[in-house]
């Protein structure tokens, strides 16, 4: 995912405020060192399982969130696989998020579109 970083919310939980074309959120910055304010391509990991979901009519590609800690990002997607071990591929926008949906939750269908909160995500930078 293309995202633009426009400041550091935390130095030391390593937290940046970001946009996209999907919207605006926060998350924890994986690279080496703080990143600058600019434009980085990242991987977006869902560290924790997500409990509940919810079915929307179309899939909008959506990423939104708070701009202060303790506030859930929201995403929204096409779900395009299921696996045994719970992880799922969502398309959000042009990007495939891996999610692990909790056992406790009913699987969605491939080709559902759902709406999800998670309580933080996680940015890897990578070079194209």
């Amino acid at each position: 995912m293309r995202i633009e970083v426009l400041e550091i919310l935390d130095v030391e939980r390593r937290e940046v405020r970001f946009r996209s074309e999907l919207g605006e959120a926060w998350g924890v910055w994986q690279g080496d060192g703080l990143p600058g304010e600019g434009q980085f391509d990242v991987e977006v990991d869902i560290p924790e399982a997500v409990t509940t979901w919810l079915a929307v009519e179309e899939e909008i590609g959506m990423l939104k969130g708070g701009r202060y800690r303790r506030r859930v990002v929201t995403l929204c997607g096409t779900v395009k696989t299921v696996g045994e071990d719970f992880v799922t591929s969502v398309r959000v926008g042009r990007d495939i998020v891996l999610v692990e949906i909790s056992k406790e939750t009913v699987l969605p269908q491939p080709g559902t579109s759902i709406m999800f909160d998670t309580p933080e995500i996680q940015l890897y930078p990578y070079q194209l």
